[in-house]
């Protein structure tokens, strides 16, 4: 029969359509389709951490330490706990933390170091 649709294809009314519609994969192997560069990364089982936790602890303790005077020990505290948080992929986290680091300087009016951690802040976290 001319232009017949090959066998695969069943024609419609509103056109020419699979015979039959593939299989839904599943959520694991959906990782390698969508990005093969990424590889092990989509997989990643730190993606998963959730340090929403320890980052309310810590800015419990920091209002503390800020009124005690302790701003840059406090500041490095929010930094390290930053990272693991960026490095895990907890973007929440991670948001709360920097604002609590700007909102530290801002309110001791540490002006040139907020202005130098904004700077920096916002170059590495680019990633999430």
């Amino acid at each position: 029969q001319v232009g017949a649709p090959p066998p695969r294809f069943r024609r419609t009314s509103s056109g020419v359509l699979p015979a039959r519609l593939p299989r839904a994969r599943s959520i694991p192997g959906m990782a390698e389709d969508l990005n093969p560069v990424l590889g092990s990364l989509a997989k990643d089982p730190k993606a998963t951490e959730d340090y929403g936790k320890d980052c309310d602890e810590l800015i419990a303790r920091v209002e503390t330490m800020k009124q005690a005077g302790r701003v840059e020990e406090a500041v490095e505290e929010m930094l390290a706990l930053e990272k693991k948080c960026r490095q895990a992929s907890d973007g929440i986290s991670t948001a709360k933390l920097l604002c609590k680091i700007c909102q530290t300087y801002y309110d001791v009016k540490e002006w040139t170091k907020l202005k130098e951690h904004i700077v920096l802040l916002s170059k590495k976290r680019g990633q999430l």
